[in-house]
């Protein structure tokens, strides 16, 4: 039996001894409380949007009736959408859509969460993408579509660059970023200003045919979705060039420009071409100046 007295382990659940001795001092660990106001609901398929039950199922989005005050309007059964947004493997909150009215979205829970949606449902991989979006439903979509990791931001095209920030390690664990946001002037202002935020070469714009992921959904235009991946847009900053960008250019043969009065130096830099600096250099006393 182990006596030197160093094999008392402290955990958050308690004290255990590993030294064979059998001591246990348990410790019962805080019961969570569940978050206030959020709302249950039935998984099903989302029809009305093209969306499948299965990728429901794997995002846990629910619908129900619901009656209240939402949004400023006051319901009564109105079919809802409920998006779930989680932190430590729980939901804390919640946005909620009406199926019929557009204007009526709210949040509730802990609304200042600025975790992405369908972030909690796929796990960094540096060997596939990530695809983020403007919205729920076009997440969905594009999950259906792509079969790609797919989350989305919570607060519109103005608040990206927030949100993003705060998921920024999580994901510059995949292997890169492709930015779907809706294809009007908003969301092309959001693609730039989030641009930023990653490392040059790992973040690409995709150019969809249509406003959004979901209307290219109901347009029957999947097939669509795997061109415009493979075609999206690598966005970097103005200021850094990338090899291919400048490739034919260094490819092209120089042309000779006017003689120097020494034949070697003509050779080895083309002549004195407009445009170009040459820099001569010697050392100490050498008779730089004759």
């Amino acid at each position: 039996r182990d006596t030197d007295k160093d094999n008392l382990a402290i955990y958050e659940n308690g004290k255990f001894c590993q030294g064979g001795c059998g001591y246990v001092e348990k410790k019962a660990l805080p019961v969570k409380e569940p978050v206030a106001g959020l709302i249950a609901g039935d998984v099903r398929a989302i029809s009305t949007r093209g969306i499948t039950q299965q990728v429901c199922e794997k995002y846990n989005v629910r619908t129900a009736e619901y009656s209240g005050r939402l949004a400023g309007q006051e319901l009564v059964k109105e079919p809802i959408v409920i998006f779930p947004f989680y932190e430590g493997g729980r939901v804390v909150k919640q946005k909620i859509r009406s199926l019929n009215i557009k204007k009526v979205m709210s949040q509730v829970g802990q609304t200042e969460s600025l975790k992405l949606f369908g972030q909690n449902c796929f796990s960094p991989n540096k060997s596939v993408s990530v695809i983020v979006t403007e919205g729920e439903y076009d997440a969905m979509c594009m999950y259906q579509m792509s079969g790609l990791p797919s989350v989305s931001i919570s607060r519109g095209a103005q608040g990206a660059v927030k949100e993003l920030l705060e998921n920024l390690e999580w994901l510059s664990g995949y292997k890169e970023v492709l930015l779907c946001f809706d294809m009007d002037s908003a969301g092309r202002t959001a693609v730039s200003d989030c641009v930023t935020l990653f490392e040059p070469g790992s973040v690409r714009n995709m150019t969809l045919p249509l406003k959004d992921a979901n209307e290219v959904l109901l347009a029957g235009k999947q097939e669509d979705i795997k061109k415009c991946i493979w075609n999206a847009e690598v966005i970097k900053p103005k200021t850094i060039i990338f090899p291919n960008d400048i490739r034919e250019e260094v490819l092209e043969k120089p042309k000779y420009g006017t003689p120097w009065p020494w034949e070697f130096m003509t050779k080895v830099t083309y002549g004195n071409r407009l445009g170009e600096v040459y820099m001569l250099a010697g050392d100490t006393s050498v008779g730089k100046t004759q």
